[in-house]
């Protein structure tokens, strides 16, 4: 074995990954971490493309090749911040340093400067302990193995370019020698094995797309398409990890039924398109009115339901009434005419004795079926919560 088969095994191998990581960027546009790591691979393919000329062409190729391969890994930060952080670089301090950083490599290595190779090694181990402290500090549970992978790796990575950066260190102090011992077994098998390693890298940047998707599509399979709150299904799960969370802690948990009044004759006077402005508007205010951590579903038609965690009955009817008259006063438009809107509210709370979500629904919907017979426009609490004596919590 030797270096240019090696190049050429890697080459080629990478060249497949990065289209095939291309595409995948290409087809899942959003996720824009995998844009990232295709970038990275890419960036991979010239690095070593420039490594296997540099013999025939100008040894300036080989520092063209490691100014490409500190881009790659600055390439490859991006991509695992925007998986585990899902925010933007900021500042410019960073990439200010970055960028001088390669152009004083660049200058020392034109100048024949001994060890100038360390100017451009300097940033890849900065990168590389980035990214460990990256993807070990708190990443989102459905990532936590990937990103200990990861880091795993990476760490790895930094061992043998340390290892790589002794030996040329300690047998080769200028460029020119650095030429001459290429043929070290020594440096041409821990070249390969960096290359097995950014094989793995390239595992877990596939491994993060694949984990992301099957989040979008559990998203998806929870969400209401119309207005982009949970549905049936997505709320049974939810209610019965809060029912069994204040089973456990004696927390309280408030629930609203809601349903707009008169909806069948919004309608017809508006059409299908003048309802589906008026539930969009509904989910609107209610994400307006009530907290991150209330919970909001639609059970289907205009039924909605809130689940409101650590309130208890006082507190949540006043954010009932205020919803209520939030939504009263709200006005949308539809073909040039105004739609106006209320809203029936039912109240009830979580009992320890109530083993099922459906007899939590059940008392919610009877509070609503007794609002609408109140005359509608209103909230009325579920009589098993107001027969409860004064200022006594269901719990």
């Amino acid at each position: 074995m030797h270096y240019q088969t090696l190049y050429l095994v890697d080459d080629v191998s990478l060249a497949v990954y990065a289209v095939a990581t291309a595409l995948l960027a290409l087809k899942n546009g959003k996720i824009k971490g995998i844009g990232w790591f295709a970038c990275a691979i890419g960036l991979d393919v010239l690095k070593t493309t420039l490594q296997a000329m540099k013999g025939q062409v100008s040894p300036a190729l080989l520092m063209l090749a490691n100014e490409v391969n500190i881009l790659a890994f600055f390439a490859m930060y991006l991509g695992y911040r925007w998986f585990v952080v899902r925010a933007p670089l900021r500042g410019w301090v960073g990439r200010a340093l970055l960028a001088a950083t390669m152009v004083l490599y660049a200058a020392l290595f034109f100048a024949g400067v001994p060890y100038s190779f360390l100017a451009c090694i300097a940033p890849v181990f900065v990168l590389c302990w980035m990214m460990v402290r990256l993807l070990l500090k708190n990443p989102a549970k459905s990532f936590e193995a990937v990103s200990r992978l990861a880091a795993a790796l990476l760490c790895l990575h930094m061992a043998v370019i340390l290892y790589r950066t002794i030996l040329i260190t300690s047998s080769y102090g200028s460029r020119t020698t650095y030429a001459a011992g290429s043929s070290d077994p020594r440096l041409l098998y821990s070249m390969l094995v960096v290359m097995l390693l950014n094989c793995g890298l390239v595992m877990t940047y596939v491994w993060f797309c694949v984990v992301e998707m099957q989040g979008t599509l559990t998203r998806f399979a929870g969400t209401d398409a119309l207005t982009g709150v949970l549905n049936r299904r997505a709320l049974e799960e939810e209610a019965e990890r809060e029912m069994a969370r204040c089973a456990r802690s004696g927390a309280t948990l408030a629930v609203f039924a809601i349903d707009i009044d008169h909806f069948k004759k919004v309608n017809d006077t508006f059409h299908h398109r003048g309802g589906d402005i008026a539930l969009r508007e509904l989910v609107k205010v209610m994400k307006r009115e009530l907290r991150l951590v209330d919970v909001v579903a639609r059970l289907g038609g205009d039924e909605f339901v809130v689940l409101l965690p650590d309130a208890s009955l006082e507190p949540a009817l006043k954010v009932a009434e205020r919803l209520r008259i939030a939504v009263e006063q709200s006005r949308l438009s539809s073909g040039g005419e105004t739609i106006e809107m209320t809203v029936s509210i039912g109240v009830t709370q979580f009992f320890p004795t109530d083993v099922t979500w459906q007899v939590v629904l059940e008392r919610a919907d009877s509070a609503l079926y007794n609002a609408k017979k109140a005359g509608r426009n209103c909230v009325i609490v579920d009589e098993a919560v107001e027969r409860l004596p004064d200022g006594q919590s269901a719990l």
